[in-house]
Formats: structure tokens, C-alpha cells, sequence
């Protein structure tokens, strides 16, 4: 299908379309930044897509190559993919590396690269401008010359690695290095890898193509004479990562006819980040630093949330690598890209909360910062760990049948339902005695109806039935992950519909009702608006959880906000709000966030709050009751 067409082949299809003449293939590969060979390979795949058009790609001998055919069928396509691809930023992205590609450009000439009329191009500037500061770079002009970009090379190199480069399925794509051919690229991958398997590493995608696009970007750099300088190598750099480097980067710079100065070598080692270990020689002598800080930090989410975490060894080692590495990229200024950042906030809301903290104790300690996309990487570490059995609820069943048969139900239920822990089984008449043991519920096999205590009762008439099993876990939910648990941290006085413009708005008034009815300090709110700025809380189905967890002389609690009108939250829309303040000493956060985010994942669940027309509708709808 022609909509699959990269964006190289579609600028080439339109330099045919606008060229009343036949061009060859080294004008078209001059024109588009591409090598020969890979200008006859585009139009292989374009005389095959153009077929269903009745347009095909002629090659006159002596001309080059033309299009023939009914032109006009293409127009509307090739202007709803090129200009798609153009929108906002992709505009911006294209005009920068068309400058850096030339060192200076005029606007005519970028008008006809870019099939854009001059006075669109000269609209671009004010937004290519703020773009570029972002960069630490500007936009110069001179008459006569054009348009060039001047800052640092290193800040040009960083601007080069966020839009010269792309990935797909988990490999590099170069999409506006013009310099660099498809060819040389794809020798670079090889080779690097080559090398990596030569040094005995394991080294994951991420870090591998973080490593390939730094030495694509020097060796490109240096094709047109800019060198890196001052760089150095400090006391933490591996020997043998240098060394892996330094004979890839000769290697490289021999077969490309590319001159590679020492310096250069330095440049990719640092702003790459690259740390290759052998893990099956655990080769963690550099990361004991690291391996106490994650040590330090496993203990204190522990202690902070009632869990203990398991300690894997080779996940301590991996995750100590990471972070020594994380360390050397972030201290360049490189960070590497998350493209499922959105899915990681959404699988692991809990774990990306310990991702945080785990960033700000990180900043703390080494004095270095980690964005977003970073969190999410490790997010996906603290994924891995299985939380030991403190968060379980504690039962007791109720049943009038014999000794085994009591049995047989209660290794049932412990081993099918989720987080239970069955402390004893009773007879039905020994109420009093099962109550003693201070059980979070009670499953029987009759209806108690006299019973009149706080401890929520379950009853099941048929408790080794398999739709048992299934009612007792929903049940659980319900009576104790909800209407127990969940509840008490909600008041009708920190309940509202509220109207915000932004999402500051509305944690600023939702934070004004607890500090109203809860006593909650100003400084809590801070630090929640302080959390949303590092990483947004929408968690889809129109909701928002934003949150802090801190110590102090508070008791914890949520206030629930459903907006007038729905706003932007990060990613997604937003229309109902629950603003948590919870208190480090308590031992239940963990599954009251876990219930939380359970709650708001249904999206028909969502639809009914935010239509309830006050608190105590809410509570009915949130706890399953009929309204």
C-alpha cells in the first residue's frame, strides 16, 4: 500500500511528480540525501505500489528516470501523506535537518527541497527558533547565504540523536542523517554487534542502538569536518567498554574513508553511555556503589509500604549496571527514549510510584536528575519483584460440615483465592471463638442473622464449588478491598464538582478541601503538584489518581473531584479526580493503591461515578450497591 511508504520514498516520488524532465540517479540522490544504490532501490518498490494507479516510472535512456501515466491520481495521496507526516513538529524536525545537512541554506532553496512556498518557511522560523533553544542552539541568517544553525557541537549532536533518528522493532532507523546511507548504517549495526559478541557482552536493544546512533551521529559529523573537543573520560569509564569503542570506531572510520580522532572515541563513550558486562562471569566489580543504593533503596520501600521485597541476585546486578550506565548517559545530557512509557504507567501505576522516589533518592545521592522516560525503564526492574505475603487478608471459615470436608474447603480456598490467608476453621455455633482471632472477614456456609459485629461476613452455601470460589473472590473485593478498606479514606467534605482549566488547577482546588476538613499542610500539595510535573497520573477511563506519601502528623486520606468539563492530563483526558495523601506510617498503601487503580479501570464503573449526583450516590455506585 502506498500509506506504508517511508518518508524518503514519498520525497522521491515527489520530486518526479514536480520535474517536467527526466532526472537521473545521482541528481536524485543528491537531492534527497541518499546514496544511488538506494535511490534504485526505492524506485523498485515505488514501480511496484504505482501499478495500481496506471502510472509507472520510465527510464530514458541518456535522461534518467520520469513519471508516465495519469499524475493527477497521485496528488491527493501524496498530499495527505506527505503533509501528515509534516504536521507540527515533523515540519520543524525536517527544515532543521535540511539546515544542519548543508551547514547554510537560502529559503528558495529549502523551498524546493521541502515543497513549501517561501512565506510558509519564513512562518516556521519563529517556531524553528524555540525549538532550537531548547538545545541551547540558535538561528542564524546572512544575506547571500542563508539560514545555518550555531551553538555547540555537542548540543547540535544531542539535537541530531532526538530527530535524525528513529527505531523500529527494536532496531535504528536513519531518518534525516542525510549523509550517512542506508548501507553504511547497516554496516554500522553489524559491525558494533560483531564486536559485542567478540567482548563476550550481552547487551540489551536499548543500549546497543543508544550506542550505534552516537557513532553514527560522530562519524557524520566528522564527513563534514565537525569535531568534538575537550572531551575527556572519567575515573568511572570501564577499560574494556574504551577499548571495544576505540578499535570499532577505527574500524569504521578506515572502511568510510572517515578521519577519527581520539576525542571523538571519548564523546561516543560518554554521551553513549555504553556499559557491556558478561553477566555470566558477574562482572559487577564497578557497580558496588550501585549495589548498595539499590540495597539501601529495596529496604526503604520496604519499610515505607509493609512488603518485603525479594532480592534476586542477577536482577541486583542487572539493575546496578543499568543504573551506573543510566548515570553516564544522564550526566551527558542523553537520555534514552521510553516508547511504551504509556503502557508502563498503566500496568505498573504502584511500581512507577517506587520508580520515583527511587529517581529523587537517585538525585539525592549522586546528584544526578532522570526524566520520564528513564522512570519507566526502571519501573520495569522494580516490575520484576514479587511482594511477599504482607498484604494478605486474613480469614476464618465457618462451615457445619465434618473435620475433612473443613479441611478439604480450606486448602481449596487458600490455594484458588488470591491473598488470603485462612487462619482456622470453626464449626458454625463457635462464632465467639473465630471472632477472637481477629479475622479481616468471615466466609460461612450458612446466613448469620443475628450477627451484628463490624467484621464483614461472606456467605456461601456450597463453599467447594467452583462459582464459590469465584463469588468469595468478588465478595472480598467488594466488602473488604472496597467498602472496608477504600472507603474510610473518602468524606462526603472532600468530595466536589469543581471547574479547572488544567490539571494544577484542579490539584490546587481539591489540595484547598483537604487542607480545609483534613488538616493537610500545604506543603503535601506541593509535593504532589512537585510529582505530577515529574511523571503525569491519568491512568485512562477519564481518571486521574495524583498523590504524595509522606510522613507527619496526618492521617491518610482522598479527596474525589469530578470536573465540569474534561481536561488535558498528561496524555489523556481527565474528568475525575481522587487527590491521595498517604501517611508513611501506615502499612496499607500499597493494596489501597492497588484497589484504587482496580476501581477506576472499569470504564462502565467510571461512566456511573461521574454521573452520580452526590457522595453518598457515589459510595452506593463505587461499593456495588443498587442506587
Amino acid at each position: 500500500m502506498i500509506q506504508d511508504l517511508t518518508q524518503k520514498q514519498i520525497q522521491l516520488l515527489n520530486c518526479l511528480m514536480h520535474q517536467d524532465n527526466a532526472m537521473d540517479g545521482e541528481e536524485l540522490a543528491k537531492r534527497l540525501g541518499i546514496s544511488s544504490r538506494t535511490v534504485m532501490r526505492y524506485l523498485s518498490v515505488l514501480s511496484e505500489e504505482l501499478k495500481t494507479f496506471d502510472v509507472s516510472i520510465s527510464r530514458k535512456r541518456g535522461q534518467g528516470y520520469a513519471l508516465e501515466g495519469n499524475k493527477a491520481a497521485l496528488k491527493p495521496l501524496l498530499t495527505q501523506k506527505e503533509y501528515r507526516q509534516k504536521d507540527g513538529d515533523k515540519r520543524i524536525h525536517e527544515m532543521i535537518l535540511e539546515i544542519i545537512d548543508r551547514d547554510e541554506i537560502t529559503i528558495e532553496k529549502l523551498s524546493d527541497i521541502m515543497f513549501l512556498s517561501s512565506s510558509t518557511l519564513n512562518k516556521m522560523t519563529a517556531d524553528v527558533k524555540d525549538f532550537l533553544g531548547r538545545y541551547r542552539l540558535t538561528l542564524a541568517g546572512k544575506p547571500y547565504y542563508g539560514l545555518s544553525i550555531t551553538g555547540e557541537e555537542t548540543d547540535i549532536r544531542t539535537l541530531l540523536g532526538d530527530i535524525g533518528l528513529d527505531y523500529c522493532n527494536a532496531k535504528l532507523v536513519n531518518t534525516g542523517i542525510y549523509n550517512i546511507s542506508e548501507e553504511e548504517l547497516e554496516r554500522t549495526d553489524e559491525l558494533v554487534f560483531g564486536y559485542i559478541q567478540e567482548y563476550g557482552m550481552i547487551v540489551a536493544d536499548m543500549d546497543l542502538n543508544n550506542l550505534i546512533a552516537r557513532i553514527i551521529i560522530a562519524l557524520s559529523r566528522n564527513r563534514k569536518g565537525r569535531q568534538v573537543t575537550g572531551m575527556k573520560l572519567g575515573a568511572s569509564i570501564s577499560g574494556h567498554n574504551y577499548q571495544m569503542i576505540r578499535s570499532i570506531m577505527e574500524a569504521l572510520g578506515k572502511e568510510f574513508h572517515i578521519a577519527v580522532a581520539e576525542e571523538e572515541c571519548f564523546y561516543v563513550m560518554v554521551c553513549s553511555g555504553f556499559m557491556g558486562y558478561n553477566l555470566n562471569l558477574a562482572d559487577t566489580a564497578g557497580c558496588e556503589e550501585m549495589r548498595r543504593f539499590v540495597n539501601d533503596f529495596l529496604a526503604e520501600i520496604s519499610q515505607l509500604t509493609g512488603i518485603s521485597y525479594n532480592q534476586d541476585e542477577k536482577v541486583m546486578n542487572v539493575l546496578s549496571m543499568h543504573l551506573k550506565a543510566l548515570m553516564q548517559r544522564a550526566r551527558a545530557g542523553n537520555y534514552s527514549p521510553n516508547p511504551i512509557i504509556g503502557q508502563i504507567k498503566n500496568s505498573y501505576p504502584l511500581e512507577m510510584n517506587y520508580a520515583i522516589l527511587m529517581a529523587q533518592r537517585f538525585e539525592e545521592r549522586f546528584g544526578v536528575s532522570i526524566n520520564e522516560d528513564e522512570i519507566g525503564y526502571l519501573t520495569v526492574y522494580l516490575g520484576v519483584y514479587e511482594p511477599q505475603s504482607g498484604e494478605r487478608i486474613k480469614a476464618v471459615i465457618l462451615c457445619n460440615y465434618g473435620i475433612g470436608t473443613s479441611q478439604m474447603i480450606l486448602e481449596k480456598i487458600q490455594s484458588e483465592v488470591q491473598n488470603i490467608f485462612i487462619c482456622s476453621v470453626y464449626p458454625v455455633r463457635y462464632l465467639k471463638l473465630a471472632l477472637d482471632r481477629e479475622p479481616d472477614v468471615i466466609i460461612s456456609a450458612v446466613p448469620m442473622d443475628e450477627y451484628e459485629g463490624n467484621v464483614p461476613v461472606i456467605v456461601s452455601h456450597d463453599l467447594l464449588g467452583e462459582k464459590a470460589i469465584s463469588g468469595i473472590q468478588e465478595q472480598i473485593w467488594q466488602k473488604i478491598c472496597i467498602e472496608k478498606e477504600l472507603m474510610r479514606y473518602f468524606d462526603p467534605d472532600c468530595f466536589g464538582y469543581i471547574s479547572a482549566e488544567n490539571r494544577f488547577q484542579a490539584i490546587k482546588k481539591l489540595g484547598a478541601m483537604l487542607e480545609r476538613n483534613k488538616g493537610i499542610g500545604s506543603q503535601m500539595i506541593n509535593a504532589i503538584e512537585k510529582r505530577e510535573r515529574i511523571s503525569s497520573t491519568e491512568v485512562g477511563n477519564l481518571v486521574a489518581v495524583p498523590h504524595v506519601l509522606m510522613q507527619g502528623e496526618f492521617s491518610s486520606c482522598i479527596a474525589i473531584g469530578i470536573l465540569d468539563n474534561p481536561v488535558q492530563w498528561g496524555s489523556e483526558m481527565v474528568q475525575m479526580v481522587f487527590l491521595a495523601c498517604f501517611n508513611q506510617s501506615g502499612n496499607q498503601y500499597a493494596r489501597i493503591f492497588r484497589t484504587l487503580y482496580k476501581v477506576v479501570h472499569s470504564e462502565e464503573l467510571v461512566r456511573r461515578l461521574i454521573q452520580a449526583d452526590d457522595f453518598y450516590t457515589f459510595q452506593n455506585i463505587m461499593c456495588g450497591r443498587e442506587v
